[in-house]
């Protein structure tokens, strides 16, 4: 097939065709590697507070429950079916200055998420650990656990629509965010 073929071709049957590629190199017994990812940046911030192996817990994490959602692989959602897959779903980079802002907010004990004047530019999940038995990247995982059942406790329907009386369901409404990149 020549450019000019594949120029005349609607967008979504260039994308079908991309991902009939990658699952055909993913699938040959050629002796070349298949495609890798870029790198990705790895968080490093000046806090001492959190290691760069917790913030790439974080981060990673956060990667991998975003990539089951875009892949359509969630769990069944409350009597919905699954979620359906993200046309758009970018990786997360790690933000410094958000990690600051949480660092400051977790500090002050304070279990209400603050007005959106308090962090321009972010949003925040809040999670409440009420044990101290568990070690740092114990707290991350089970924060973490804890916003993305979200998905498969509220539901997400199949069709996508929103109504007001889902509006303030929980923190997933904050994870999911498709384009959210930090």
């Amino acid at each position: 097939m020549g450019m000019t073929a594949m120029a005349t071709l609607p967008a979504t049957a260039v994308v079908f065709l991309a991902l009939c590629i990658d699952i055909v190199h993913a699938t040959s017994n050629a002796t070349t590697a298949a495609p890798t990812r870029p790198p990705w940046p790895k968080p490093n911030c000046g806090n001492p507070a959190l290691t760069n192996g917790l913030r790439n817990l974080f981060l990673d994490t956060h990667n991998r429950f975003r990539g089951n959602v875009a892949r359509g692989q969630t769990e069944v959602s409350a009597g919905w079916g699954i979620a359906p897959p993200a046309t758009i779903m970018y990786r997360m980079k790690y933000d410094c200055n958000a990690e600051s802002y949480a660092h400051q907010h977790a500090g002050s004990c304070n279990r209400n998420r603050l007005p959106p004047s308090a962090m321009p530019g972010y949003k925040e999940n809040i999670h409440v650990l009420n044990t101290v038995q568990t070690t740092p990247a114990g707290a991350i995982q089970n924060a973490l656990a804890t916003w993305w059942s979200e998905l498969a406790r509220f539901g997400m329907r199949s069709n996508m629509m929103f109504y007001p009386s889902e509006a303030n369901r929980g923190a997933r409404s904050v994870m999911n965010w498709s384009k959210v990149t930090e």
